[in-house]
């Protein structure tokens, strides 16, 4: 499956980097300070696939379910979150198009990209 790929902001605070989704404010990884601020812009485009975005009853991102699609032994699981879509892998059966759920994000395996 393709990345995913958002449109975010990006605010610089005491402490690091902090990239801004759907209002929701997450600091972004150490690794990745010295590339964002190489950049020099306001906003960018982070991109996460698939199998770095799972349900987690802690994540901050609440989205609605859209679409399920099996691929094998896995389900490519489509969300809404706001008007943004993104998609994660699960194995579970338990996720029905039209119902919420709460993901989290590796950010360990974000990518930051410049909007041209």
């Amino acid at each position: 499956p393709p990345m995913n790929l958002l449109k975010v902001s990006i605010i610089e605070e005491t402490g690091g980097y902090f990239f801004v989704l759907g209002g929701i404010k997450i600091k972004a990884p150490e690794n990745r300070a010295d590339g964002i601020k190489k950049l020099k812009v306001k906003g960018l485009v982070l991109g996460i696939r698939p199998e770095h975005v799972c349900p987690s009853r802690e994540g901050p991102f609440k989205a609605v379910i859209s679409s399920i699609e099996l691929i094998g032994r896995e389900l490519l699981v489509h969300v809404l979150f706001g008007n943004t879509g993104l998609s994660f892998i699960t194995t579970s059966r338990e996720f029905k198009a039209g119902n919420e759920v709460t993901l989290a994000f590796d950010l360990n395996k974000l990518n930051f990209f410049k909007i041209d």
